[in-house]
């Protein structure tokens, strides 16, 4: 595709996601940033997560997002209060994308039991907390879809990653479960 425009015009006719409101966590760097750009381009508003405000912020003016959200998944009190931000918007939310992630590297015996907790919480604990605290939200919405962004590492294991890969295999199964309990 070419680069006078073709490629968008692409994006919204393939995808309609005009009018449609998308919440990308971890959306200011890496992966979450890529998905926040091409919701954006395809024409949905994005409200960008991230712990940092002045990244979120420079995503948001790049990206022409319609909201920033900024908590750290790890906190039980911030992803209450980001739930509950997001629910007083009193507006379908029609895609959540729980991309956020976070991976400690430390072998079993030498893994801080903060850090296993810290680890379960963003890429388990969050995502799960999210799509319950937001159905709200979701149920406004007439096609409503919930991403969760896992890893190689659901299946395959890799020395020194035990919670990570624990936390992404997990995750995979709620999203099953979700699917099978919320997809009608």
């Amino acid at each position: 595709m070419s680069s006078d425009g073709q490629s968008l015009d692409f994006l919204v006719a393939q995808f309609g996601l005009v009018g449609r409101t998308a919440l990308v966590t971890g959306s200011t760097r890496g992966i979450g940033l890529a998905i926040a750009q091409a919701l954006s381009a395809a024409g949905a508003g994005v409200i960008v997560h991230g712990r940092d405000a002045e990244a979120a912020g420079d995503v948001a003016k790049s990206i022409g997002a319609i909201g920033v959200e900024i908590a750290d998944l790890s906190n039980a009190d911030d992803v209450s209060a980001l739930r509950d931000r997001i629910i007083a918007r009193d507006a379908p939310l029609d895609i959540v994308v729980n991309n956020a992630g976070l991976e400690i590297g430390s072998r079993v015996e030498t893994m801080k039991p903060e850090d296993l907790v810290r680890t379960l919480s963003v890429n388990l604990i969050a995502p799960i907390a999210l799509v319950q605290g937001l159905l709200p939200a979701l149920r406004r919405s007439s096609s409503a879809s919930v991403i969760n962004i896992s890893s190689i590492h659901e299946t395959v294991p890799s020395w020194g990653n035990s919670a990570y890969a624990a936390s992404k295999a997990a995750l995979a199964m709620v999203t099953k479960t979700l699917a099978i309990e919320l997809g009608a």
